[in-house]
Formats: C-alpha cells, sequence, structure tokens
C-alpha cells in the first residue's frame, strides 16, 4: 500500500515536472530582463549625476566670471 501511495505521488510530480521546467524558464527569461532593465536604469542614473555635475560646475563658472566682471567694474575709476 505504501509503495502504490510513492508510486502514485512520483507520477503526479513526474507529470507536473514539464511544467515546472517551463516555469523556471520563465523566471529565468524575467530575471534576464530584470537585470538588463536594471543595469540601463543604473547607466540612466550615472549620466544624470554626471549631467548634473556638469551643470553645478558651469553654474559655479559662471557665477565667478559674473563676480570677477562686477570686481573690475567697480575697480575702474569713472572717467566723464
Amino acid at each position: 500500500m505504501w509503495s502504490l501511495c510513492l508510486y502514485v505521488c512520483t507520477y503526479i510530480q513526474l507529470q507536473r515536472l514539464p511544467q515546472c521546467r517551463q516555469n523556471v524558464s520563465v523566471l529565468a527569461k524575467q530575471m534576464q530582463t530584470l537585470s538588463k532593465r536594471v543595469k540601463r536604469l543604473q547607466q540612466r542614473a550615472a549620466r544624470l549625476k554626471e549631467l548634473r555635475i556638469q551643470r553645478e560646475i558651469q553654474k559655479k563658472k559662471e557665477m565667478e566670471r559674473r563676480l570677477e566682471q562686477e570686481r573690475l567694474l567697480e575697480a575702474k575709476p569713472y572717467s566723464k
């Protein structure tokens, strides 16, 4: 009796095996897709960070240039 039960359980599991393999295949593909997506998002985040840094540097240079122009204007004697 016990061996019959074991046989039936094994048979049922073997019947499910193709479906389980298919599920594993689907999950593997989804993981691969998510991995690619994460990589693209990380690259985009890095590009955006670099752009933000470049903008900050540009703003700082512009501010320094304006301050220098103001200093030069203040240092010039007014001529009439």
